[in-house]
């Protein structure tokens, strides 16, 4: 039986949020992060009630949702309850050269960017025979290489495949169904005023996530993010949305803290931005939006938080 999602997102009140973290920013922190680990340990708990000699969870969302970081920390969560778990990402099999987007930059979003015949191949040998060497994928130099050491699923283990297509069937179409958990992870809290007026949307934090990853780990400025922006949604509109309702389990990857926390990273790159800017008008709304938060002392983010995949 899947699980019924609402489309509505949740909203998060800004007045508590400001309030937590002008006067307790520690407990701002500490109260997100648990939030985060109660749905960890929910959906760990629901994938573990499958028998199955080995089971595949199907990691999925949308650009900046925190794929990368929810998956380690599923699988941390499934070994801590005492069975074995391994982590996958979709990422690492782009074939290393894309379609193009018409302005002639590469289309990660793609489906067809990606070498499903290994993928199968890989999966293949650690369903069957527990291990494989899976391949890995350099962003900065575009290019692939394998694992010189071969990656263990022990029987009874769990493998987590994250990735924005792994609950289209092409991906699925090898694997048994009978050891598949579709999981589905997005930002789906909403920042709003006292009169019940968004301030933040769920895009507008995904968009500021990928400013920053973008920045910070695929040197791409932040017009390079905006300029791809639109086509990201399109893709996701067309590639992953359809497979949604799908989903035996979802994650809400929103972080109460993250508009205090890109007020500090964010927020001094954006007011750089002149008017003359083709983006100038979506930035200053960007800016007036953040500026209605306290800036966040950002020693407090721990070391392992779902933010530091895009501040780093």
């Amino acid at each position: 039986m899947k699980h019924t999602h609402s489309n509505q997102p949740a909203a998060l009140s800004i007045a508590s949020v400001n309030q937590l973290a002008q006067t307790a920013p520690q407990q701002l922190v500490e109260r997100t992060h648990q939030r985060y680990q109660d749905q960890l340990r929910t959906v760990a708990q629901a994938i573990l009630q499958r028998p199955a000699q080995r089971r595949v969870v199907l990691l999925a969302g949308p650009s900046a949702s925190g794929k990368t970081t929810v998956a380690r920390d599923l699988s941390q969560m499934i070994t801590e309850l005492g069975t074995p778990a391994l982590t996958v990402s979709m990422d690492d099999f782009y074939l290393g050269h894309y379609p193009l987007l018409p302005d002639g930059t590469e289309n990660f979003e793609s489906f067809e960017a990606l070498d499903i015949e290994l993928f199968d191949h890989c999966m293949a040998q650690l369903l069957g025979e527990g291990k494989t060497r899976l391949p890995k994928f350099d962003f900065v130099t575009v290019t692939r290489s394998m694992n010189k050491e071969e990656s263990i699923l022990p029987e009874g283990g769990v493998v987590v495949v994250e990735g924005i297509h792994t609950m289209n069937p092409r991906v699925s179409i090898n694997l048994p169904s009978e050891n598949l958990f579709r999981l589905y992870v997005h930002v789906d809290s909403q920042f709003v005023d006292d009169k019940g007026q968004t301030l933040l949307t769920p895009k507008n934090i995904r968009l500021m996530r990928r400013m920053l990853r973008d920045r910070n780990f695929r040197n791409y400025s932040i017009f390079n993010t905006l300029g791809r922006w639109d086509h990201v949604l399109s893709e996701e509109r067309e590639s992953l949305e359809p497979y949604r309702e799908f989903a035996d389990g979802f994650i809400d990857s929103a972080l109460e803290y993250e508009p205090a926390a890109f007020r500090h990273y964010l927020l001094p790159i954006l007011r750089e931005v002149g008017c003359d800017s083709p983006f100038y008008e979506p930035i200053s709304e960007l800016c007036e939006a953040l500026e209605q938060f306290p800036q966040l002392d950002t020693d407090l983010i721990p070391q392992d938080s779902l933010f530091r995949e895009f501040a780093g």
